[in-house]
């Protein structure tokens, strides 16, 4: 479910994604983002998931075994 004033949630709860291996990942152990965006700045697409304990147990999970490039 994407949510279109997601930029009114306070900054902490929000978490934005800019790897698309990492929204592969998050998608695949059932973490849906909240929006989708396109930074305009840089033109990049993120992703935008709000903050918990299961996506803090996966981020972590990630950061000791990502691929290594």
């Amino acid at each position: 479910m994407y949510i279109e004033n997601w930029k009114e949630l306070p900054k902490n709860e929000v978490y934005l994604c800019f790897s698309l291996p990492l929204f592969r990942f998050l998608e695949k152990n059932e973490i849906y983002p909240i929006a989708k965006e396109v930074h305009r700045t840089t033109g990049k697409v993120f992703t935008v998931f709000i903050k918990g304990d299961k996506l803090q147990g996966l981020l972590e999970e990630w950061t000791k075994n990502r691929p290594v490039k």
